[in-house]
């Protein structure tokens, strides 16, 4: 179930829960919820990616206090843009997990591998930008 930005805020709900079994026979059950709204980090903030070093992949998490659209550059220790990665618009919120960090396979704009070295990594989000060092292992 999804609560849109219109669901009564500390209000309680009804949520009814259905069951088909093989035979068809159905059965329901009603839940009372109370929709809260989701807290939003404190502030906008990039992580160090993990693992690091890394060999052939890594994931860099971050948090944003407010929504904004969400770039990543990586690039050499000479200043060159290796890999662009356009995260889009993203809600404010929590990308710490694995599956929500951004993630970098360790190729760069043209699909080659990168060799192993020191890189940079800056996250833009809005008017943050932050940069952070990351390590090729091969």
């Amino acid at each position: 179930m999804r609560v849109n930005r219109n669901s009564p805020i500390g209000e309680d709900m009804t949520l009814r829960l259905g069951l088909v079994d093989d035979a068809g026979s159905r059965w329901y059950h009603d839940t009372a919820i109370t929709v809260v709204p989701r807290p939003v980090p404190a502030q906008t903030r990039a992580f160090p990616n993990y693992p690091n070093p890394f060999n052939p992949e890594t994931w860099i998490p971050y948090e944003l206090h407010e929504a904004s659209d969400v770039s990543l550059w990586i690039y050499d220790l000479g200043g060159k843009a290796v890999r662009k990665l356009d995260l889009g618009y993203q809600e404010a919120g929590w990308y710490t997990s694995r599956s929500q960090a951004a993630y970098w396979d360790g190729h760069n704009d043209l699909g080659e591998q990168v060799g192993s070295g020191l890189y940079v990594y800056h996250l833009r989000a809005g008017k943050y930008s932050a940069m952070r060092k990351l390590v090729v292992a091969r």
